[in-house]
């Protein structure tokens, strides 16, 4: 594992920081042709990207510090209030609050300027899931994200000041990178099969099936985070996500008929129906 590919006295290239940016840009082109095959209006997306790139930048160094809070608010001062704001000294953004920035700033322009918000969302999920794939390498090469000890022969050791463990521990940055390839891959054919028909199925599909990987990728995590009780607080928020968005997509069936979820439709309205009659 490598977590810097040039490190001198004036400038430190970090490894993460470079697959992000690939990831980014390699997203980003996904995102474009997606969006110009869909028809839609990429003038849009130029007239907002700046107050996305803001707000996702402080939205997700606000998380970031609510993370650490301990750190940041043991000794408040001046000196802390620096280093709140400093994000380029220590890189601590976290990925998720970016995303909900973003996210919020898109969804409130899309509104104004009256955009098919639906299908935005569907090319958005597929080119983040493509982002995300590389981006979980970097992770891996930097040693973030890592896994718990394990004794099964696909096991890694990191020789990494950040990893607490100096045995084997499962690759969790790798098994990230396989559910989101394949995940964007899945979405990406769903897309060409059904384009132009059931504008925001994508964007449920991929909300609801990443949510309960991400949750099952917490079981294998080891690195040291906030919890809720047991519970990692990024997997718990993830929890809820799957459930709600479980129930849209629910909802979605219902009203458009999509003929791969009828099977879906079927048990999980009758999971509604057995909930509803133990409550009553």
């Amino acid at each position: 594992m490598n977590p810097s590919l040039f490190e001198s006295k004036f400038l430190t290239i970090y490894t993460m920081w470079i697959f992000i940016t690939i990831g980014m840009l390699v997203g980003t082109y996904v995102f474009i042709k997606l969006a110009q095959k869909s028809r839609l209006r990429l003038q849009f997306i130029s007239d907002i990207v700046t107050p996305v790139l803001i707000y996702g930048l402080i939205v997700g160094r606000i998380f970031a510090i609510i993370n650490d809070a301990q750190y940041y608010f043991y000794d408040f001062g001046l000196a802390k209030i620096y280093q709140m704001l400093a994000f380029w000294q220590d890189k601590q953004i976290s990925f998720w609050g970016a995303v909900i920035g973003a996210i919020y700033v898109f969804i409130k322009k899309a509104y104004q300027k009256q955009e098919n918000l639906q299908k935005w969302g569907d090319i958005f999920m597929i080119s983040m899931l493509v982002a995300l794939t590389i981006g979980n390498f970097g992770a891996f090469l930097d040693g973030t994200n890592y896994g718990n000890a394990t004794k099964m022969f696909w096991g890694v050791t990191f020789n990494n000041p950040i990893v607490k463990y100096i045995s084997a521990i499962h690759p969790t940055q790798i098994y990230a990178m396989l559910y989101c390839g394949i995940l964007a891959a899945v979405l990406y054919y769903l897309h060409r099969k059904y384009w132009n028909q059931f504008d925001g199925l994508l964007f449920l599909l991929g909300v609801s099936s990443f949510s309960l990987l991400k949750v099952i990728e917490g079981f294998f995590r080891g690195d040291d985070v906030t919890m809720i009780w047991k519970f990692r607080l990024v997997e718990f928020c993830f929890f809820f996500l799957f459930l709600y968005s479980l129930n849209k997509l629910y909802q979605f069936q219902k009203k458009n008929n999509v003929p791969f979820l009828r099977k879906f439709d079927y048990y999980y309205g009758k999971l509604l129906n057995t909930i509803k009659i133990r409550k009553s």
